[in-house]
């Protein structure tokens, strides 16, 4: 009996912890995949943003 409720107790740690590692897992797939848009939009509109210094330095009014 004892060790049936050792058994159960380490089943019982495992399963949390696996439910637990499952949604940090997800939790930092989704802020790696908002990060990766994010500094892409970023990135985008750098280059937007220098090319049209650049344009505008070409033209002066």
């Amino acid at each position: 009996e004892n060790t049936e409720k050792k058994h159960r107790f380490v089943c019982c740690i495992i399963s949390k912890n696996v439910r637990f590692f499952c949604s940090f897992l997800s939790m930092v797939l989704i802020y790696s995949y908002l990060l990766a848009s994010v500094t892409n939009m970023l990135d985008q509109g750098l280059a937007t943003f220098s090319r049209q210094r650049a344009n505008i330095t070409h033209f002066p009014h």
